[in-house]
C-alpha cells in the first residue's frame, strides 16, 4: 500500500506511472490525498470521495486499487466532512479474511476535526477479530508520539482516538513524511495505523515526485501476494508435433481416455515453454537522471536550508521532470497504439480497443464482480451450490427416450463418414475455443496428421454405428459469469458450458449432414428463421418494417407481440426433441446419436473458485454451448408455425427461442382476439414441449399514429395464464426498438451516442503523433460503426431531419478515422471515396439482403409474401456430393486465413513463393482458371495447363449459374485429364490442382458442388481413381506463380475467341474477404450490382477523385495528405477568421489579401520557408493534379512543402 499526499495529481500522473516502472512490484493500493482532480492510472481502478463543503469541486482522497482486486466502496454519510475513502479489499477465496483500507485527508485548516467517531465506525465495520485495518493519511494533527515537538488539540483527539480503538502507528518519526522549507523543519503529519493479526512493514521511500510529502510504502502480509501470475508461454512446433504423430501412433482408437492422454503427451514434447513478464515501457535514463539530481540538490539544501537558489533549481528542475514524464507517458501510449498496426486480426488488439469502449466488459471486471457478489452471501458453499442447481440446472422425470420406430431401408445419413468430411468441418473451426475438461482444442486437431484423422473418422464411425456416445463427451463444465447491466445476484447469472472438442467436432459433422438432409426435406417452416443457412434476424425486421411501418394506413391499429419462452433452451423436452426427429426420417443412426447425446448426460457447476461434484442431469433441455443444441431446438419448435399459419390475418416469426406475432387488420377487438388466440395456441403447443411462457417478460406495442394515440389509449388487453401481458410504448425486437407511434427517435439517439463513443476511442489510439494507420481505423468504423447503422436504419422510416443527423454522425466518425478536422468540406470528403453515405448503405443493404433471400426456399417464399416478384435470382440447385469411394480421393487443402488482396499483401506473396518452391518441379501439379465470355452472358470457358504453362485442355460451359460453377468444372476438368496420365509405379504419387477460387476450394472441401461438376467427377471410372489422393489446393491470383499466370492468360484467350451460345444473364460471386481473387472472371458490363460489397464499392469508387495516402507514409503525414486533398491543412486565411488579431490576412510572402491553401502553396510567387522555391506556371488543375498523386514520393514532398511554407508563414505555431 502506498500513501501519498501529491499536492495536484495531473501534473504528477506520469511521473508516478513511470515511476512505479522502476519499482519490482507495482503498489496494490496507492492512498492519495489533495489530488484536486479525478485521479486515473493505468493498471488501477479509482475510488473517491468528493468534498461536499464549499470547494466541492476540489478532490481531497483518492484510492487507486490495481484492477485484478476487487474492493467495495464502503461509505459513511455522518463523516462527510471529512474526506475519507473506505475499501474493503476482497479475498480471492470466500473463506480468507478481508482487508480493510481507511484513506483519510484532513486540511491544516480544518483544527476542529474529530477522527475518534470516525475510526469507531470503521471498526465496527471492520469486525477486527475476522479482518484486518489500515489507516493511512494525512492527518495534520501534531502530537509528540509521532514526532512533534508539542501537540494541539487537533493531535490530541487523535492520539486519544488511536489508543480507544487499539491502533498500532507504524509511521517512524525518525524518517519524516514532509519535507520542511527554510522556516519549518520535517515532520510527520502522515500516518498510518493497523489493527491486524497479520505482521506489517513501513517504509519511506524518500522520493516525492515534485511534491513536498514523501511516498509511504506499507506491506501488510496477507498470505502471499495478490499479483497476478503470468503463465509461461507455449510454443508448439506442429510439424514437430506430427511427425511424432505419425512415427508413435498406429491403429485404431480404443480407448478415446487413452488416445486423449498420448496426443498431450505429444503436443508437450513437441512444446516449448517460455517464461514471460509484463509488457511494461522500458524507464527512460533521462528521467532517471532528472529525479537523481533532483534528490542530489534536495540533500544539498537540506545542508543549507536558507539558499534560496538551490531551492529554486529544484522547483525548476521538478517542473522539468514533470513535463518530461507527461510527455514521455503520452509517447508510450502512442507507442503502444502504434505496436497495433495491421494487427486488427488478431484478438489482443480487439481485447484492448473493447476494453477502451466498455471496461466494464472485460474478463477481469467480471471476475471481481464474481468475488463480490459470493463475499456479498452470508451462506456457505453447499447452500450456494445447492440455489445455483435448482436455478440453472432442469429438474423433472426421466423421459422415455423411445427407439427409433421405423424398420426402412438405410437413410443417406447412415453412410459412414469420410476421412474428407472430418477434414472440412476442421478447416471451419474456430481455433481460439476454450477445451473442455479433456485439454484438448480445436487447433490441436486441426494439426493433427493422416494418420491420426484416419483414426478418428474410424472411431467416429464407431460411435455413429454403435449411437453410444462416450461419457466424455456428455460432460459440461459449467461456469456462471454475471450477466452485464443487470444487478449483481444468483438470479442474473449467464452459464457457459466447456465440453470436450473432440465430442464437438464429431456434433459439427453430424450438423453438416443433417442441417441439409432437413433443408432438404423442407421441415422447418418458412417463418423460422434462427441457426438455418443464408437466413437472418433481419429477415424478420424486413417484414416487421414494410408489413407493420410501411403500412398504408397510420390510423389503422397495428399490434407486435413479443412473447418470450422462459429458460427455452434449458427446458425443452428431450422426448419432444425425439418426437419430432422421428417425423423427418432421418434414419436410425442419426436417431440413435441424438437419443444419446441427449441422455445421461453430467456438469459440474461453479461460480468463481466453488465447484460442485459431477451431477446427473435430467431429460430436459438442450445443451449449453454445443453445436447440435440450436437445430434440436428448431426440431422441437417445428411444429409451432404451422398452428400460428391456421390463425387468419395472423404474422409470425421465429428466430429460436424468440417469437414474434403482429397483424395490421382488423378493430381493436379483432386484434385483440386474434392475438389472444396465437398466445393461447404458443403457451399450449410450449406446455407439450416441456416450456412456459413468461408473462412478465412478453409484451405487446400497438402502433398508431401519434395524434390518435393522445387522444385515445389503446384498449388491447392479453393475459397469459391469468397474467396480463404488459403492454409497453417502445418493444425491442432481435435487437431493433419499435415505437408506439411508428417513428424512431430512440434509435437515432442510440446510434449517434454510439458512433460518438467509438469516434472517441479512434482517436485514443490514433493522432497525429502516432497510433493506428488510416487503413486501420476505417477497418474500426466500418467493424464498430457502419454494421450497428446498417443493421437498424434499413428498417425505420426516419425523417429529413433525423436523416441528416444519422450522416452527420458518420460524417464526423469518418473525419476522425481520417485525421480531418470536424469542419471539413463534405463535398471534399465525398471525392476521397473512403466512405458511403447513409442512403447508400440502405441500398446495398437492400440488395444484398433481397440477393440472399433469393438463394434460399425459405427466403425466396419470404420474399413472395412480401410482394416481390421480380427476385434476382432463380431457384438454386440443390448441392450434389461425391460418392464417398471418390470423396475420400478427393481432398481440399485448407485456406490460410487473413488472405485479404490489400490487407495482407505480404502474406499472399509468401503463400504464392511457398507454392512455387513446393508445387513448381512436380510434374503432377496442373493449373486451373476460368474466365467469363466478355460478349455473351452465361458463358464461360476453362482451361488447364502445367507447370510450364503448356495449355492441356480448354472447354466451354453455357448456362452457368455462377462463377464459382465454372471453376469447379475447371477442376473437374483438370481430374479426368490428369488421371489418366499419371505414373501408375508410383502408388504414393499425389495429383495436385491449384486454382485461385476460394469458393471453388470450399465447395470441395464441403462437398457441396454445383451438379455438373458433381456428376462429372462421379461418371468418372472408378479405375481411374486408384490413387492415394487428389489435392486441390488454393493460390492467391495474380501474384506472379507461373502456372497460374498461364491458366489465366490461356482462359481470357480463349474467351475472346470461341462463339458460344446464348444463356442467362450472371452475377459474379466475390471471394469471402478477398474480392480481387479471381480477377480473370470478367463479368458482363450489364450485370447486376446486386450484392452489399457490389453496390458500396461502386459508389466509393465512382466518385473517388482523390487517392489515399501511400500505405509508407507516417500517420502524422497521412493526416497531412487527407487535410491538403480537403483543403483543411492549417493556413493564414482559414486562422485569420478564426482568430482575425493573432494572424494576418495577407499573404507574407506577395502580399495577396487572400492567402489560402491553395494559393500560400502552390501560386504564391514568392512563398516563404527554407528551400522553397516558387511553382512554374500554377494553375488550379495543376495543383488538382498534384493532390491526385499516387507515388510515395511525390506525396511526401508535397506535404514537406506545405509544413515549410506554413511554419514559415506562422499558421502552425
Amino acid at each position: 500500500i502506498w500513501q501519498w499526499n501529491c499536492r495536484g495529481y495531473r501534473r504528477k500522473r506520469g511521473a508516478l506511472m513511470h515511476y512505479i516502472g522502476t519499482r519490482d512490484f507495482a503498489p496494490d493500493i496507492i492512498a492519495l490525498q489533495e489530488p484536486n482532480c479525478p485521479p486515473s492510472l493505468s493498471g488501477y481502478t479509482m475510488f473517491m470521495q468528493m468534498d461536499s463543503g464549499p470547494e466541492a469541486t476540489m478532490y481531497r482522497a483518492a484510492t487507486l486499487v490495481a484492477k485484478h482486486i476487487s474492493a467495495i466502496n464502503h461509505s459513511f454519510e455522518q463523516h462527510r466532512h471529512i474526506p475519507h475513502t473506505l475499501l474493503e479489499i476482497l479475498p480471492k477465496k470466500k473463506t480468507l479474511p478481508s482487508l480493510f483500507v481507511l484513506n483519510v485527508y484532513s486540511a491544516p485548516s480544518e483544527k476542529a476535526d474529530d477522527f475518534r467517531a470516525l475510526f469507531h465506525d470503521a471498526i465496527q465495520v471492520v469486525q477486527p477479530r475476522k479482518n484486518s485495518l489500515v489507516i493511512v493519511g494525512d492527518f495534520n494533527a501534531a502530537h509528540p508520539t509521532w514526532g512533534y515537538v508539542k501537540e494541539n488539540p487537533k493531535g490530541r483527539r487523535l492520539a486519544q482516538a488511536i489508543a480507544n480503538n487499539h491502533l498500532t502507528i507504524m509511521t517512524e518519526p525518525e524518517h519524516p513524511t514532509r519535507m520542511g522549507n527554510s522556516v519549518s523543519r520535517d515532520t510527520c503529519p502522515d500516518l498510518t495505523l493497523v489493527r491486524t493479526q497479520t505482521s506489517c512493514s513501513w517504509s519511506n521511500l524518500d522520493e516525492t515526485l515534485g511534491s513536498d510529502h514523501y511516498i509511504l510504502e506499507t506491506e501488510v502480509c496477507d498470505g502471499g501476494r495478490r499479483t497476478r501470475k503470468l503463465r509461461p508461454a507455449r510454443l508448439t512446433n506442429w510439424d514437430q508435433f506430427r511427425q511424432q504423430r505419425g512415427s508413435t501412433e498406429s491403429g485404431d482408437i480404443i480407448s478415446i481416455q487413452e488416445w486423449t492422454q498420448r496426443l498431450h503427451e505429444d503436443i508437450d514434447r513437441a512444446t516449448k515453454k517460455v517464461h514471460t513478464t509484463i509488457d511494461t515501457p522500458a524507464i527512460d535514463p533521462h528521467l532517471l537522471h532528472m529525479w537523481d539530481a533532483r534528490r542530489g540538490l534536495t540533500k544539498r539544501w537540506k545542508t543549507q536550508r536558507f539558499n534560496r537558489k538551490l531551492r529554486l533549481r529544484i522547483a525548476e528542475l521538478s517542473q522539468k521532470a514533470e513535463d518530461y514524464a507527461t510527455t514521455l507517458a503520452e509517447s508510450n501510449w502512442n507507442q503502444l497504439c502504434h505496436g497495433l498496426r495491421g494487427t486488427l486480426g488478431t484478438a489482443r488488439t480487439w481485447a484492448i480497443l473493447r476494453s477502451l469502449l466498455d471496461p466494464s466488459r472485460s474478463k477481469t471486471e467480471t471476475s471481481k464482480a464474481v468475488t463480490k457478489l459470493l463475499h456479498g452471501l452470508q451462506r456457505d458453499e453447499p447452500s450456494i451450490l445447492k440455489e445455483l442447481e435448482s436455478r440453472y440446472l432442469a429438474a423433472g422425470q426421466r423421459p422415455d427416450y423411445a427407439e427409433y420406430p421405423y424398420t426402412e431401408e438405410p437413410s443417406q445419413l447412415d453412410a459412414d463418414f469420410t476421412e474428407s468430411e472430418i477434414k472440412a468441418v476442421l478447416t471451419k473451426l474456430t481455433r481460439t475455443t476454450t477445451p473442455g475438461k479433456d485439454g484438448v482444442t480445436y487447433k490441436m486437431l486441426h494439426n493433427l496428421d493422416d494418420a491420426s484423422i484416419t483414426a478418428l473418422t474410424r472411431y467416429f464411425n464407431e460411435v455413429w454405428e454403435t449411437g453410444r456416445i462416450p461419457e466424455e463427451w456428455k460432460h459440461a463444465d459449467i461456469t456462471l459469469i454475471p450477466k452485464p447491466g443487470k444487478p449483481l445476484g444468483l438470479q442474473h447469472l449467464r452459464p457457459i458450458s466447456l465440453t470436450s472438442c473432440v465430442g464437438k467436432l464429431m456434433e459439427h459433422v453430424v450438423l453438416s449432414r443433417l442441417q441439409p438432409y432437413l433443408e432438404e426435406q423442407e421441415y422447418f417452416a418458412d417463418t423460422m428463421y434462427g441457426f438455418r443457412p443464408r437466413l437472418s434476424t433481419q429477415d424478420v425486421l424486413l417484414q416487421l418494417k414494410e408489413e407493420v411501418l410501411d403500412f398504408q394506413s397510420q390510423a389503422q391499429a397495428r399490434a407486435v407481440l413479443a412473447i418470450d419462452l422462459k429458460g427455452a433452451f434449458d427446458n425443452v423436452s428431450h422426448d419432444a426433441i425425439l418426437r419430432n426427429l422421428t417425423e423427418t426420417h432421418c434414419g436410425t443412426r442419426a436417431y440413435n446419436y441424438v437419443r444419446s447425446f441427449l441422455m445421461d448426460r453430467t456438469a459440474t457447476l461453479g461460480i468463481g473458485d466453488i465447484r460442485s461434484d459431477p451431477i446427473r442431469l435430467t431429460g430436459r433441455g438442450t445443451p449449453q454451448g454445443s453445436v447440435v443444441s440450436p437445430l434440436l431446438f428448431n426440431v422441437a419448435m417445428a411444429g409451432l408455425p404451422h398452428k400460428l399459419n391456421d390463425i387468419p390475418h395472423l404474422r409470425h416469426a421465429l428466430y429460436a427461442d424468440d417469437i414474434t406475432v403482429w397483424t395490421t387488420t382488423g378493430s381493436e377487438g379483432e386484434i385483440q382476439d386474434r392475438l389472444q388466440e396465437a398466445v393461447n395456441v404458443t403457451q399450449d403447443y410450449a406446455g407439450a414441449a416441456g416450456l412456459t411462457c413468461a408473462s412478465e417478460k412478453s409484451e405487446l406495442l400497438v402502433i398508431r399514429k401519434r395524434s390518435i394515440l393522445n387522444k385515445h389509449a389503446p384498449t388491447i388487453d392479453l393475459t397469459l395464464g391469468n397474467t396480463p401481458i404488459p403492454r409497453v410504448e417502445r418493444l425491442r425486437i432481435l435487437g431493433m426498438y419499435l415505437q408506439n407511434h411508428g417513428g424512431a427517435r430512440h434509435t437515432v439517439e442510440l446510434l449517434r451516442r454510439q458512433a460518438d463513443q467509438i469516434a472517441h476511442l479512434i482517436r485514443r489510439v490514433s493522432n497525429r503523433k502516432g497510433g493506428l494507420s488510416e487503413q486501420d481505423t476505417l477497418r474500426i468504423y466500418q467493424a464498430l460503426i457502419v454494421s450497428r447503422f446498417t443493421y437498424h436504419v434499413p428498417f425505420h422510416n426516419f425523417t429529413i431531419t433525423e436523416m441528416d443527423w444519422l450522416n452527420t454522425s458518420l460524417r464526423k466518425a469518418i473525419k476522425t478515422a481520417l485525421g480531418l478536422l470536424i469542419s471539413t468540406s463534405t463535398k471534399r470528403l465525398l471525392m476521397l471515396g473512403v466512405h458511403n453515405t447513409l442512403e447508400e448503405l440502405v441500398e446495398a443493404q437492400r440488395a444484398g439482403q433481397l440477393t440472399r433471400l433469393s438463394a434460399t426456399r425459405t427466403g425466396r417464399a419470404t420474399l413472395r409474401r412480401l410482394g416481390y416478384t421480380n427476385l434476382t435470382q432463380e431457384e438454386p440447385a440443390a448441392p450434389v456430393r461425391l460418392k464417398p469411394d471418390i470423396l475420400n480421393r478427393v481432398q481440399a487443402a485448407p485456406i490460410p486465413r487473413n488472405m485479404h488482396p490489400d490487407l495482407h499483401t505480404g502474406r499472399r506473396e509468401a503463400r504464392v513463393r511457398a507454392l512455387e518452391k513446393v508445387y513448381g518441379p512436380d510434374p503432377q501439379t496442373w493449373y486451373t482458371d476460368a474466365a467469363i465470355h466478355r460478349e455473351r452472358a452465361g458463358a464461360a470457358t476453362i482451361a488447364v495447363t502445367d507447370r510450364d504453362g503448356t495449355c492441356h485442355s480448354t472447354g466451354s460451359i453455357s448456362n452457368i449459374a455462377s462463377i464459382q460453377e465454372a471453376e469447379e468444372m475447371a477442376i473437374a476438368l483438370a481430374i479426368s485429364h490428369a488421371i489418366p496420365r499419371r505414373d501408375t509405379t508410383d502408388l504414393k504419387l499425389k495429383i495436385n490442382i491449384i486454382t485461385d477460387s476460394q469458393a471453388a476450394c470450399r465447395a470441395f472441401a464441403g462437398n457441396t458442388l454445383y451438379p455438373r461438376t458433381a456428376h462429372l467427377i462421379n461418371a468418372m471410372s472408378t479405375k481411374w481413381l486408384q490413387i492415394p489422393i487428389i489435392r486441390i489446393i488454393w493460390t492467391p491470383a495474380h501474384l506472379g506463380l507461373s502456372g497460374n499466370e498461364s491458366a489465366h492468360a490461356l482462359a481470357r484467350a480463349v474467351a475472346t475467341n470461341r462463339a458460344l451460345s446464348d444463356g442467362i444473364r450472371i452475377q459474379r460471386d466475390p471471394e469471402p474477404n478477398t474480392p480481387a481473387d479471381s480477377q480473370s472472371l470478367h463479368t458482363p458490363t450489364d450485370a447486376l450490382l446486386n450484392t452489399y460489397h457490389l453496390v458500396t464499392e461502386y459508389y466509393r469508387t465512382t466518385r473517388r477523385v482523390l487517392p489515399p495516402p501511400h500505405r509508407e507514409l507516417s500517420r502524422a503525414e497521412a493526416a497531412d495528405w487527407r487535410q491538403l486533398q480537403t483543403f483543411t491543412f492549417p493556413n493564414l486565411h482559414q486562422r485569420h477568421r478564426w482568430f482575425p488579431n493573432r494572424y494576418p490576412g495577407t499573404c507574407p510572402g506577395c502580399g495577396s489579401d487572400h492567402p489560402n491553401l491553395y494559393h500560400s502553396i502552390w501560386e504564391c510567387p514568392h512563398p516563404l520557408g527554407e528551400g522553397i522555391t516558387p511553382i512554374s506556371s500554377p494553375t488550379f488543375s495543376s495543383w488538382e493534379a498534384a493532390l491526385s498523386g499516387t507515388e510515395l514520393d511525390d506525396q511526401q514532398r508535397l506535404v514537406e512543402r506545405a509544413r515549410r511554407i506554413w511554419a514559415a508563414n506562422g499558421a502552425l505555431d
